[in-house]
């Protein structure tokens, strides 16, 4: 049996949005703030999800923007 974590779900649905919707690189992602009121979770699971996204390098971390979709996401993908 393979347990999925909720935190894995969540990063799961960011990135199908974020290759769904054809965002483009460093174009900024919502908040955590805001991925937590649309899954009705606590912010720390959200912040898990998007660290696991940023070390399978579909997005990363920018001090002024919040998380941004990954400068070579079309080689992700």
């Amino acid at each position: 049996m393979n347990k999925r974590y909720k935190y894995q779900e969540i990063a799961e649905r960011i990135k199908m949005d974020i290759f769904v919707n054809h965002q483009a690189p460093s174009k900024p992602i919502p908040s955590i703030r805001e991925y937590a009121e649309v899954n009705q979770v606590n912010p720390h699971t959200v912040a898990c999800a998007l660290r696991l996204l940023m070390e399978k390098g579909i997005i990363y971390a920018n001090k002024r923007k919040g998380y941004c979709v990954a400068i070579d996401i079309k080689d992700v993908r």
